[in-house]
Order: structure tokens, then sequence, then C-alpha cells
């Protein structure tokens, strides 16, 4: 068995009531608005974050798990290099994702942005510069943190071996020699935590990405060509979207109806209301809300048990 597997939560917390949850997904939100990028000057220009990838950002939209759905492992934050694992037993490997995730500001990490978006796509070749510390599928890897005014971040590379591990990839340059003077170094020689931050977050992304075909989503687009943030839920979230719908807005509700949406959820849990959503799923599954569309997409899994009409409602999973 691979040592970082998905599994539901082993509590009974609704975790969409809490108040993290819902700064996760304002902060998804606000993301969507920046434009300025920082300009790395210690990256090699074709590692530096560019505006393209804010635009390739908007375009796929931010996924952001459902708080039910954990991953689990042997329990060590700091393993070392090649130690992540991909469940290659029970997923296949994801081609592309975009997962989003606020940072927890105990740890310690290259960047200190209000969010954390890890996207990645399956590529046929290593950037200039990289090398390989292990075979297998290569995956371009970028990560892009949204702070005060600018968005930093950068490229990076790790390749997925056919046992699941995760192994960043290396990037030789000229720098500074430990013993004085300058020279050819590299990235496991001068900063080996960059190496294993790529593996845990390239882990995360890929897991949570292939989680996708068992939780339902909500998809909320303010505008027929806007940006879409992906909530992962489950059946009790969608019944709380149907009773967001009959409430009236707060005023953070008329701001961000998908805010509406969270504080609905919470106040339906509170007075114990339940929704009959089962009828609601055999039609056309949007809502729209205050200017917002929220389409609800059920898990792949059960693709093949509704009739063909019905799996046109399937969201494509990579």
């Amino acid at each position: 068995m691979n040592k970082n597997v998905i599994v539901p939560a082993d509590n009974d917390e609704d975790q969409w009531s809490a108040e993290e949850f819902e700064d996760q997904v304002a902060r998804s939100l606000i993301a969507f608005f920046e434009t300025r990028v920082k300009r790395r000057k210690n990256l090699a220009p074709e590692d530096r974050l560019g505006t393209e990838h804010l635009v390739r950002m908007r375009n796929r939209g931010l996924y952001i798990p459902s708080p039910s759905r954990v991953i689990v492992g042997n329990g060590d934050d700091n393993q070392e290099l090649g130690q992540w694992q991909f469940d290659v037993i029970n997923d296949k490997l994801p081609v592309k994702g975009c997962f989003a995730f606020a940072m927890d500001p105990k740890t310690t990490n290259d960047y200190d942005g209000y969010l954390h978006v890890v996207m990645f796509d399956q590529r046929s070749a290593l950037g200039k510069g990289w090398h390989k510390r292990s075979n297998g599928q290569i995956y371009e890897y970028v990560v892009l943190s949204p702070g005060k005014d600018v968005v930093d971040g950068e490229r990076r590379f790790f390749t997925v071996d056919k046992a699941g591990n995760i192994h960043a990839a290396d990037k030789v340059f000229s720098g500074r020699l430990a013993g004085g003077g300058h020279g050819v170094v590299s990235l496991s020689e001068c900063e080996p935590h960059i190496l294993n931050e790529t593996e845990a977050w390239g882990m995360a992304a890929l897991h949570f990405t292939a989680d996708r075909r068992f939780c339902w989503t909500i998809a909320a687009q303010e505008s027929p060509q806007g940006s879409a943030v992906h909530l992962g839920c489950m059946r009790e979230e969608i019944k709380s979207l149907l009773y967001a719908r009959t409430l009236p807005m707060s005023a953070t509700g008329r701001k961000r109806p998908i805010l509406h949406l969270v504080e609905a959820h919470k106040r339906r849990l509170c007075s114990g209301t339940d929704v009959d959503i089962d009828t609601f799923l055999r039609g056309v599954p949007t809502v729209e809300i205050g200017g917002t569309l929220f389409t609800v997409r059920p898990p792949a899994i059960m693709k093949t048990t509704v009739s063909k009409n019905s799996q046109k409602f399937f969201e494509t999973q990579t």
C-alpha cells in the first residue's frame, strides 16, 4: 500500500461550517483579480512566473477540495526526498490540475501569500537546466502565491515513477560555493527544502485532483466568461445550495453569492432543515443566485450508473 492515500475525515464535524473554509473560498475569489507578477531575479527567465500563468489559472479555475477528504500517510511532515507517494494502486495519474489551499502560517515555506495555488501539467520533457532524479512521468509544476499587491511563485518540475514515488527534479545553476567563490551548484546541494516542498505539494495536488472522481462538486462562475471556483462537496452541501436560493442575501452575499452559499450551509445545519435534492439532480443541475451560476457535478464514478442523457452533466476528469 502507498504511504499517502486519500480517506474521508474521521470525525462528524461538518467541515463547510468552519470559518477557515469560508475564508479559503474568499481568498480564492480574490486571487482571480490579481494582475501583477513578481519577477524573481534569482530565477532563470524561463522559470519565473509570468502573466501567462495567471491566465492559465483563471481559464482552468481553482479546485478547493472538500475538507471532509484528507490525506493520510506515515505522519511525518519532514519525510526524506523521494518518500512522498501518489496512490498508483487505486488512482490514475491526473494529466493536469489547479489545486488551491490556504497555507498554515506555522508551515515554513518560501512564500507568505494569502493563498497557495499548485498548477500542474504532464510534460514530455523537462525545462532548460532541469535534471531528473528518477525516471517516470514528467510534470511541470507552477506555484502561485498571491500576496500584498503581487503574485509570487515559480516553475519547477517533478517525476512520478511506476511505484508512485514523487521525485522533484534538480536544477543546476551558477552560484556561490560553500567554501567561497562561485561555481556550478544545484538545488539539492544548497536548497534541498525546495525539492521537499515540491514533492509534498505535488503529492497533495495530484491526490486531491485524482480524488475528484469520488466527490460531488459545485462550480461557481460569476459570469459566462468568468473564472470558476470548484468546491469539492457531498450531498449535504448540495442541499444547502438549494436552501441558499430561498434565503435573502446578506451584505456579504450581495458582494459574493458563493459566500452566501457557505453562510446558508451553516444556517441550515443550525436549524436542522433538510432539503430534497433528488428531483433537482434529475434535471439541469444549475442554480442562479445573485448573478452567479452554480453548477452541480456528480462524482465521475457514478457516470456509468446513469443514462446517457444524464452523463452530459458529469465533469470530465483528467
